[in-house]
């Protein structure tokens, strides 16, 4: 399963007799995915751009992606959001550039 992949990042078990904890695990390991994800296709979507502060902008903002959901536990909780934030911003800039 993918959780088994993923986990005990943030000092989850990877695995539990409760199924409820189980099912939580697997929602949270499918964000966490998805999260990490969105920060390589910010990466790869930055080279599409001819602009040269989209581009380097881009890395930027999908290496904060993924350093930010990897250790979101220990970095705290606003510099998560402070990422999706800059993602945001940084995706209708690359909308407007390109």
């Amino acid at each position: 399963m993918i959780e088994n992949l993923v986990y005990p990042v943030n000092g989850l078990k990877l695995t539990d007799s409760s199924r409820d904890y189980n099912i939580l695990v697997q929602i949270y390991s499918r964000l966490h995915l998805a999260d990490l994800s969105l920060g390589l296709l910010t990466i790869f979507l930055s080279n599409l751009s001819n602009n040269q502060y989209v581009l380097y902008s881009g890395y930027i903002v999908g290496c904060l992606q993924i350093a930010f959901t990897y250790y979101s536990k220990s970095i705290k909780i606003i510099s998560h959001i402070t990422s999706i934030v800059l993602w945001f911003l940084w995706i209708i800039i690359f909308q407007w550039h390109y």
